[in-house]
């Protein structure tokens, strides 16, 4: 079926037949030289003249997800690069840095520490200005107008603000932090929803100064991230960027766990390892005997050596292979766990308990919800629930005012309910005996134990590579001591880990490698979805786009998951056609037009103007989400179409499929009923097309909501004499349907007469007329006159005919 797209050609952004659209031709009033499809074909040539520099410089072809970094990068938009350990990014960005700085750009590398120094400095060329965020800051006067900025560690940036002050001055916005600075400070005084308010809006004028005067594109690079400061992660996302708090967890890691008695017990399992040949690392819990590890390998013949931040003699002695283990803590911010990429000498990870961080239990308490949960656990839930009642209405702003300041800051309805939670962390503290499992966290009358699975996912990451070639194989065992401690990283995994030790594999596990970009309706199914296997979010020309990773059969997808919000498009309200459908000789053709949506007026509209008409501001198109989803198309090797699986789902994934063929062809659609990992996965190995038949029982149907609908209301106008009345195609008959059975219930009203008989029963007759009625009931005597059957009553029925 034809039908017009406005507002669609990407070339001039006129209207376009879908046919047209389809085939990857421009529209009838343009020459097709110019907007998207112009960005497409410099962005290719860029890319294949990048990936020529790569063969020739480094005999290296990109290969699934570096494909997208490459193209994106090359696109000149901001990027996360946010992916396991092993997977290139390094390579990638280095390459990048040379590729660019030999095109006249000027190029400033920055990496967390000294650890990472020479060996950045090696693969880039000298145009290249490499050095660490502690020296930027330093000397910020001597990083500035740069045209790209490539950071290799985004966790870095998260840590401090003052770390991502310095960022955007480089960047060409030390005007607007300031402002930042000081809206954080009357948001963390936050008193109303009118004060909230205020500070969105002014997050929203900065915005738009610093998408004006950013001077730079931003490239960050990380295998994972911490939470960060909120101020931090505030000033990111004014420029547009949001980290991926966790990176796709698709890894060929083999995890054991070993029950040990002493420390003892440890070494035998990295003696089994070393005797066989295979060198690694053993990760110290923070706080942990790292010296008394180091000393006792040693002594047990195992050569081994300590690194820690700033000491890297061993890490070099161990690259070398003039020492077979290093040792160093399982911290989030350990150089180990996020620093050193050298899968071929790290063959496996031993971790002295798991990954955890110990804190005072009275602290922790301190955050009311947590306090909540343990008080539920321990059987102090009377007391518990009513304070809850009283926090479950806070607000986002007072809960949080609630939990950071002393009781002496807060007005008086906090400053009481700040009591009764403080009674109530006495109380838990008082009552409760052995531990309680919250979460991620082990819990007991003096300390509280974080178990931290992100940085355990990190570390033991170090000992497995993504290649091309495939995966290769790397172990992990967790020797602890602590059942809790075990069994509350095994329900964060969501996995059971083998109990025992197995030994690294000499080959790589064989994966087909490919990205896509995947298409759901609600951001709500977005998040879900990237939240299976691990991944964040990103914004890319303001669009959220979430990333995960997702494993299917011998395929693993790299997967970028955006949200239509519902249809991109509807019939348009213009004055065009027949109420927007070209009523031709042969044919329907409707027109349809993006969906606007006003944030101030909460209206949408379809049409090819996009000022509010309750407002008269402009409002926000279909068509951003859609340009957004045209470019990534550009990036990825699939598009996969996810929409709901309905009529409406498929007409979404039919305008969808449209928008995308001029830029990818491999384009899919998959159907699933329920958001599981499984279904999810099913729903990939049955990958298949739009079902035309469906769209077109939806458009039908659209088209007569028009054609009768529309007539329909201009009658009921005329009569009401107003236009907030409407009646469609489907209510006009329902209605009637109603109003029938009103008036056939009206007509049937009338009275009954009961009357008994001397036999015991009882005689209904019914009667329109009052008088009647009662008349019959006065009867004190009846006369039988004949009794017969009711087919005699009404006679034979009438003969059989074709009429």
């Amino acid at each position: 079926m034809e039908v017009i797209y406005q507002l669609s050609c990407p070339s001039c952004g006129g209207d376009i037949r879908r046919s047209r659209l389809i085939n990857g031709v421009h529209c009838d009033e343009c020459n097709g030289k110019g907007g998207l499809y112009a960005w497409k074909d410099e962005l290719d040539e860029t890319y294949e003249e990048f990936v020529n520099y790569l063969k020739k410089e480094l005999g290296i072809v990109p290969w699934g997800p570096q494909r997208v970094w490459i193209r994106w990068a090359l696109s000149g938009a901001d990027l996360i690069i946010s992916a396991p350990t092993g997977m290139g990014k390094s390579t990638i960005l280095s390459a990048l840095a040379s590729y660019t700085s030999l095109k006249g750009k000027k190029v400033l590398y920055i990496i967390p520490s000294k650890t990472l120094l020479n060996q950045v400095k090696k693969s880039v060329n000298e145009k290249v200005v490499v050095t660490t965020i502690a020296k930027v800051m330093k000397n910020i006067n001597e990083y500035k107008n740069f045209d790209i900025v490539m950071v290799d560690d985004v966790d870095a940036a998260l840590r401090s603000p003052k770390t991502v002050e310095t960022i955007l001055r480089i960047l060409g916005l030390s005007e607007i932090i300031e402002d930042v600075n000081n809206l954080v400070s009357k948001f963390m005084n936050a008193k109303s929803n009118s004060d909230i308010n205020n500070f969105l809006e002014g997050i929203r004028k900065i915005k738009e100064i610093a998408s004006k005067k950013k001077k730079a594109q931003l490239i960050f690079a990380s295998a994972s991230t911490s939470e960060g400061s909120f101020k931090a992660k505030l000033m990111l996302s004014i420029i547009g960027i949001k980290p991926a708090p966790f990176p796709p967890s698709i890894r060929n890691v083999s995890d054991c766990k070993r029950k040990i008695e002493k420390i003892d017990d440890l070494i035998k399992i990295v003696k089994s390892f070393v005797d066989k040949g295979f060198s690694g690392i053993v990760f110290v819990h923070e706080g942990g005997p790292l010296e008394d590890v180091v000393t006792l390998l040693n002594e047990n013949g195992i050569e081994a050596g300590i690194l820690k931040s700033g000491k890297l003699k061993d890490l070099e002695a161990f690259e070398k292979g003039e020492i077979q283990v290093l040792v160093a803590y399982a911290s989030r911010y350990g150089v180990l766990a996020r620093g050193v990429d050298m899968p071929d000498r790290i063959r496996f990870a031993v971790f002295l308990e798991p990954p955890h961080k110990r804190m005072l239990t009275q602290n922790v308490l301190k955050n009311p919800l947590i306090a909540f949960k343990v008080a539920n656990a321990i059987g102090l839930n009377e007391i518990a629930s009513k304070i809850y009642e009283k926090v479950k209405n806070l607000s986002k702003v007072e809960l949080m005012v609630l939990t950071n300041l002393n009781e002496d800051e807060l007005n008086p309805r906090l400053k009481k309910i700040k009591e009764e939670i403080k009674e109530l962390t006495n109380n838990i503290l008082k009552n409760i005996r052995g531990r309680v499992i919250i979460g991620n966290m082990v819990i007991d009358k003096k300390f509280t134990y974080r178990v931290d699975a992100k940085t355990y996912l990190q570390a033991s990451g170090r000992t497995s590579r993504l290649t091309k070639e495939g995966f290769t194989h790397g172990v992990s065992v967790v020797a602890y001591t602590d059942d809790d401690l075990m069994r509350t990283l095994e329900n964060a995994l969501r996995k059971e880990f083998y109990d025992g030790v197995v030994f690294p594999s000499r080959n790589k596990k064989k994966f087909d490698v490919k990205s896509a970009v995947m298409i759901v309706e609600s951001p709500t199914k977005a998040r879900t979805i990237s939240s299976f296997n691990g991944g964040g979010s990103l914004l890319f020309d303001g669009v959220k786009v979430h990333t995960t990773a997702l494993e299917v059969g011998n395929i693993i997808y790299f997967l970028y998951i955006i949200a239509s919000k519902g249809h991109i498009y509807d019939l348009t309200l213009d004055d065009v056609g027949k109420y927007g459908i070209l009523l031709l000789e042969d044919e329907l053709v409707p027109i349809y037009a993006p969906i606007w949506r006003c944030d101030q007026c909460k209206i949408s509209w379809s049409s090819s103007s996009g000022v509010c008409p309750k407002c008269g501001k402009l409002a926000k198109s279909s068509m951003e989400v859609v340009r957004v989803i045209q470019k990534l198309s550009s990036f990825v090797d699939e598009v996969i179409l996810a929409s709901d699986p309905d009529e409406e789902g498929e007409k979404i994934a039919w305008d969808l499929l449209a928008n995308i063929k001029p830029f990818n062809n491999n384009v899919f659609r998959i159907k699933y009923n329920e958001i599981t990992l499984n279904a999810i996965v099913n729903a990939f190995k049955e990958k298949g097309s739009v079902d035309e038949a469906l769209v077109a029982s939806q458009i039908l149907r659209r088209i007569d909501d028009r054609l009768v609908g529309f007539s329909i209301s201009e009658e009921l106008w005329t009569f009401l004499g107003s236009k907030n009345a409407g009646l469609g195609r489907v209510q006009g008959p329902v209605l009637n349907m109603l109003v029938a059975s009103k008036k056939s219930w009206y007509d049937g009203r009338g009275y009954v007469a009961i009357l008994k008989l001397d036999n015991g029963d009882t005689l209904k007759i019914f009667k329109k007329n009052k008088e009647e009625a009662l008349r019959l009931a006065k009867l004190d005597e009846v006369e039988v006159i004949q009794v017969r059957t009711y087919e005699e009553e009404k006679g034979p029925p009438p003969p059989f005919t074709t009429d």
